[in-house]
């Protein structure tokens, strides 16, 4: 019986551990991250740079170390003008935390708004 009474405990803190989530963190003033049991979320509500030179690369923060992800990972983000035209720029996130952000095309863009939500395991 006490066998399996410490299964039961065992199996309710792992479930505790998966399922706990934090409060949200600041990377800069506009993207927080958090972690919600083995995941990392990161929430970029607003971009902190408006001018993207032609095929530039700007480091915007580092995560903390149990914060990082396994692997490098590229996403995207949608910035927009103010002349309500939208652009694909590129989020990249490496394994020594750096988050980086790239405007891939041959032209500089001047964003008004720009955002992008990402999710992933740190398994």
């Amino acid at each position: 019986m006490q066998f399996l009474k410490e299964k039961l405990q065992k199996a309710n803190a792992t479930i505790k551990e998966l399922t706990y989530k934090e409060d949200w963190k600041n990377l800069t003033e506009t993207i927080l991250y958090r972690k919600v049991g083995t995941d990392i979320e990161i929430n970029a509500t607003q971009l902190p740079i408006r001018e993207w030179p032609v095929s530039s690369e700007t480091n915007i923060g580092t995560l903390p170390v149990g914060y990082r992800p396994p692997h490098n990972i590229f996403t995207m983000a949608h910035v927009q003008t103010a002349d309500r035209e939208v652009y694909t720029l590129r989020v990249l996130i490496y394994t020594d935390g750096f988050v980086k952000i790239q405007n891939p095309r041959n032209i500089a863009i001047n964003s008004n708004y720009g955002n992008f939500f990402l999710k992933y395991s740190i398994l």
